[in-house]
């Protein structure tokens, strides 16, 4: 499972790197549109792919921690805590639904 989520996050990784090279880029082609207009709309798209690039690695890296074993078992003691160490396991599920484990 380690070598699963050490590749999980290198794509992650290497996602949020050609997000700040198209968004560097689309910062250089805007500062370039003051000279020529025709390269705002390139400058706007990859303002756009970066922006889009970003967002997901972001959203994935939360979901990696999120989903790390040792913030689940931290989680489901807090979880038998608050229930007299009674749990089943649609309660987990059901706390899992809510924080967004799933």
């Amino acid at each position: 499972m380690g070598e699963k989520r050490l590749a999980s996050q290198g794509l992650t990784i290497a996602v949020f790197v050609a997000a700040v090279v198209f968004l560097a880029s689309g910062l250089i082609f805007l500062c370039a549109a003051v000279q020529n207009v025709a390269r705002l709309p390139i400058s706007l798209a990859l303002l756009l792919i970066g922006g889009s690039l970003a967002a997901w690695a972001g959203l994935r890296w939360r979901r990696a921690r999120l989903l790390a074993p040792d913030v689940l078992d931290d989680r489901i003691v807090e979880l038998a805590a608050a229930h007299d160490a009674e749990l089943s396991l649609a309660q987990v599920d059901g706390a899992a639904r809510d924080v967004g484990w799933r």
